[in-house]
């Protein structure tokens, strides 16, 4: 699961298509599997579960987003969530990328992204987030997320729901 930062920006995603039990929620993270094409990419090598992990993270990105290059970065946790039935199926190695570019969704039938500040997720986003980034957020921000008051609420949806379709051409 790799977040992905630029400077002080989160890129994060909504879902607009795919597993019915995700769809329409947001995420801090890119994710998928451990595949055994990230095993093999590491062949030959003395294999350390760092180097497979980079790979998949390497692939991850490539496949979901514009990014290039080698990605800058290191994990910061693992945790699993029993919460719901895609969850409890998988662990979570919780990622960060550090990068300069300006990264964008590749599959815009399926996914729109938008960078985002903290104070923006914490207002505006935090409460539509799947599960797996809910729990992302406490362990990089080292917090829950805490209240909001309603006027702060309503100005950070309302400019979530802009950045969302400008960036979907609306």
């Amino acid at each position: 699961y790799v977040v992905i930062k630029n400077e002080d920006k989160y890129f994060i995603t909504k879902r607009l298509a795919g597993d019915s039990r995700l769809t329409g929620g947001f995420s801090i993270g890119q994710g998928g599997h451990i595949n055994e094409c990230d095993v093999d990419a590491v062949d030959g090598r003395l294999v350390r579960a760092e180097d497979i992990v980079l790979e998949c993270v390497k692939r991850e990105l490539s496949e979901e987003t514009t990014f290039e290059g080698e990605p800058n970065g290191h994990t910061i946790d693992v945790f699993i969530d029993d919460s719901d039935d895609v969850s409890k199926v998988h662990a979570c190695i919780l990622c960060v990328v550090e990068t300069d570019q300006d990264i964008k969704v590749k599959e815009t039938d399926k996914l729109s992204g938008a960078w985002y500040t903290e104070d923006e997720i914490t207002t505006g986003i935090f409460d539509n987030f799947e599960n797996w980034s809910k729990i992302a957020y406490s362990k990089l921000f080292g917090r829950k997320k805490p209240k909001a008051t309603k006027k702060e609420k309503i100005i950070a949806v309302n400019n979530v729901k802009n950045v969302m379709n400008e960036k979907n051409g609306k």
